[in-house]
């Protein structure tokens, strides 16, 4: 199944580099599971704001882990977080 993760930044929170390479690495893990996904942009401020990823999970329950395993959530970076299952036309 098909779910969508949406997740706004915590702005206060910095990013250095390695932290980066880090939760890329984390996403490209899931390998072909992941549908599409990329960071989401400020339409004023061209600083992303946070990410939209959609992949395949079995259950809700495995896209929370993937959530809660991210290094930006661990670091707090991530301020909010949407999950929702949905279907790929």
């Amino acid at each position: 199944m098909a779910y969508m993760i949406y997740q706004l930044d915590d702005q206060a929170v910095a990013v250095g580099e390695a932290e980066l390479a880090r939760h890329i690495s984390y996403i490209n893990a899931l390998g072909p599971r992941v549908r599409m996904g990329g960071p989401l942009f400020d339409e004023a401020a061209s600083q992303p704001k946070g990410r939209l990823i959609v992949a395949d999970f079995d259950t809700r329950a495995e896209a929370e882990a993937f959530v809660a395993g991210d290094p930006f959530r661990q670091s707090g970076r991530i301020k909010t977080v949407t999950i929702e299952r949905m279907s790929i036309l």
